[in-house]
């Protein structure tokens, strides 16, 4: 079973939030002639913006090569099929000659080769799902930047009040607080969607490794079963669990 991905509705929420920017916004061309000094609440929120951009530019690559990690379990899996294949027609002449240790070895290759495909399969749902989390990362990361900028145009409003400037006729500094409070709800809520899909995330692992550790035991057993190219990668961190008896994060 594949597993597709997909964007939940928390995280469309977000896509959509994320393409407009801030509704309340201070012209910085009224504060130009303002001593840096004066500036310093701004630079810090500028200087978080910056920090913002830099997480999502990383969730991003992580994206890229979680797409890369699933597209190769794929093929990996596509080459446990022709094993498979070939192991039935192995098994298939085996009958035909009544060989009675051929079919025994036949069918135990191809007891192996189907255990290839099911954790082929569990391998692939769990990276997927891997892709999904980096995929809420970089949900999180954006939500950061609309934090970091709806910040920035308060410090920028608390600024203009401060030295008695008006940006608008409507202008009010709860309007700006406002802004910066509705977009950490919506990083929160993004952190909870990063939760989920690592719980999830979690659980694939674990099925997926318990299938891949009893592949690649059988697989070394089995005469013409051990191609190297067929190796099921462990998880490390379950490796890492296992080894300390801890439950793995």
């Amino acid at each position: 079973m594949w597993t597709r991905i997909r964007l939940s509705g928390v995280a469309i929420v977000l896509l959509t939030l994320a393409c407009a920017g801030p509704k309340h916004k201070v012209d910085e061309a009224i504060l130009t002639d303002i001593p840096l000094q004066e500036k310093q609440g701004m630079r810090n929120a500028r200087a978080e913006m910056d920090r913002a951009a830099e997480e999502r530019q990383l969730a991003v690559a992580g994206v890229t090569t979680a797409k890369q990690d699933v597209d190769l379990a794929r093929a990996t899996r596509e080459q446990a099929k022709l094993e498979v294949g070939k192991d039935r027609s192995r098994l298939d002449l085996a009958e035909k000659r009544k060989d009675v240790d051929a079919i025994r070895d036949a069918n135990e290759r191809l007891r192996v080769s189907e255990m290839a495909i099911a954790g082929s399969d569990a391998r692939i749902d769990w990276l997927a799902q891997q892709q999904k989390v980096r995929q809420a990362e970089v949900g999180l990361a954006e939500a950061h930047q609309r934090v970091a900028t709806a910040r920035y145009e308060l410090e920028k409003a608390r600024l203009a009040q401060r030295e008695n400037r008006r940006p608008s006729e409507d202008f009010r500094i709860s309007q700006f607080e406002q802004q910066v409070a509705d977009a950490q709800r919506q990083q929160q809520a993004a952190a909870g969607e990063l939760d989920s899909e690592r719980a999830q995330a979690t659980r694939l692992r674990e099925s997926y490794a318990q299938l891949a550790q009893q592949y690649n035991q059988q697989r070394t057993r089995v005469p013409g079963s051990d191609d190297p190219s067929l190796i099921l990668p462990l998880p490390q961190e379950s490796l890492r669990a296992k080894a300390s008896g801890s439950s793995p994060m």
